[in-house]
C-alpha cells in the first residue's frame, strides 16, 4: 500500500505543454532514505495535491476539476508525435509530419491482421 507524503516544497520551474497542461519541477528539503523511497514509489501514480504558500496568505483555494487521465488515446498519440516532431527539429509542417507518422503506424498494424479481415 502506498503512503501519503507531506513535505515543504519549492516550485522551481513551470513549463506550459502543448496540450494545455503544465509541467512542474518541485524541490524538497533534504530527505531521509526512507522518505525518498516513499516519494519515489509515487512516481507515475496519479496523486492529489494541494499547493499552498506556507505563510498562510491564502485568500481562496482554486479547485481544478479536470482529470489527469482525461485525454483520449488519440489525443495522447498526437501529443507524443508532436514532441517527436519538436525533438527532430520541426522539419516541414506538423500536419504533414503527423500524417506520415500515423500512416506508418497504420500500415504496421495492418501487417498484424489476418488476411480474412
Amino acid at each position: 500500500m502506498l503512503k501519503a507524503i507531506k513535505s515543504d516544497i519549492i516550485i522551481t520551474s513551470l513549463r506550459a505543454l502543448t496540450d494545455g497542461s503544465l509541467s512542474l519541477t518541485l524541490h524538497t528539503p533534504e530527505l531521509k532514505s526512507l522518505e525518498k523511497v516513499e516519494l519515489m514509489n509515487l512516481q507515475n501514480v496519479v496523486c492529489e495535491a494541494l499547493i499552498a504558500p506556507k505563510e498562510g496568505l491564502i485568500s481562496e483555494t482554486v479547485q481544478v476539476d479536470s482529470d489527469v487521465e482525461q485525454k483520449s488515446q488519440s489525443e495522447r498519440i498526437r501529443s507524443v508525435i508532436y514532441l517527436l516532431y519538436l525533438q527532430e527539429g520541426k522539419v516541414g509542417e506538423f500536419r504533414d509530419y503527423y500524417r506520415n507518422k500515423t500512416e506508418k503506424y497504420i500500415e504496421f498494424l495492418k501487417t498484424k491482421l489476418d488476411e480474412s479481415y
